[in-house]
């Protein structure tokens, strides 16, 4: 009988945090559609802070990156929308919408976008990282892996195949040694490396975190920098020429 008790209750408590957690995606979609609906009336600001309200309430896709960055971009906040868009090509990096608005935007940074110089090779694999979600890049690593366990155990002991799982096992190795590397460099650049989009039109990076202090160059909306260290209001950044300097910490927004 108790156990009986026990069973239903524990039903009825599934069933009760299920109804719970509809009700909570619901809300949240709620607030992404009727940031659609003002997007659509061009009410900018409501949308903006529709879409941030579900954002903030746990709600993360990359149509609703998209969407508020389409939103922040029309309402004239460059940086904003550059991040955004970036986050969105953090989920579905192959989208054409996303890395197109993506590359409209930054094409109106002023001075244009620092580069460096690179050997094709690099830049060929940049490339491939930048085609990979790191979900993505996580599963094919895995998947290799178990792979390449299945091929050597066979190769092992089935004498038969060995010649042909050895070769397999070979070729799955090289793959796996490329998809790891692949996944490094993800995972450096989303979760281990701090980078971050100035928001402001123009701020100065200085040699030292005073306001008084000699500048040292200038950095424009949407440009990318790399967060090395904090200093009170203070964040000494990096460029991607390599250049070094303190911004405050209000001009910029981490990814």
């Amino acid at each position: 009988m108790k156990a009986r008790f026990a069973i239903i209750l524990c039903v009825i408590l599934f069933a009760f945090a299920g109804s719970l957690y509809a009700d909570k995606e619901n809300s949240l979609r709620e607030f992404f559609y009727h940031g659609n609906i003002c997007y659509s009336d061009n009410n900018l600001q409501e949308a903006i802070s529709s879409y941030k309200k579900a954002l903030s309430s746990g709600y993360e896709s990359s149509p609703l990156f998209y969407n508020l960055g389409n939103a922040y971009f029309k309402n004239g906040e460059l940086g904003n929308a550059i991040i955004c868009y970036l986050r969105a090509s953090r989920i579905t990096p192959n989208d054409p919408d996303i890395r197109s608005n993506l590359a409209h935007a930054r094409s109106l940074i002023e001075g244009g976008v620092v580069s460096l110089r690179r050997p094709w090779f690099i830049r060929f694999f940049v490339k491939v990282v930048g085609l990979l979600s790191l979900n993505r890049a996580t599963a094919i690593s895995i998947s290799l892996y178990l792979l390449l366990c299945i091929a050597v155990i066979i190769a092992v002991y089935l004498k038969r195949f060995r010649r042909i799982f050895t070769i397999l096992s070979i070729i799955i190795s090289v793959l796996l040694a490329a998809s790891v590397s692949i996944f490094c460099a993800k995972f450096k650049k989303e979760v281990i490396q701090k980078n971050a989009i100035v928001i402001k039109q123009e701020t100065h990076s200085k040699f030292e975190p005073l306001g008084n202090a000699t500048t040292f160059f200038t950095l424009y909306e949407g440009e990318m920098v790399q967060v090395i260290a904090p200093n009170g209001d203070w964040l000494k950044i990096k460029r991607l020429d390599g250049k070094q300097g303190w911004v405050k910490k209000s001009d910029i927004n981490l990814l």
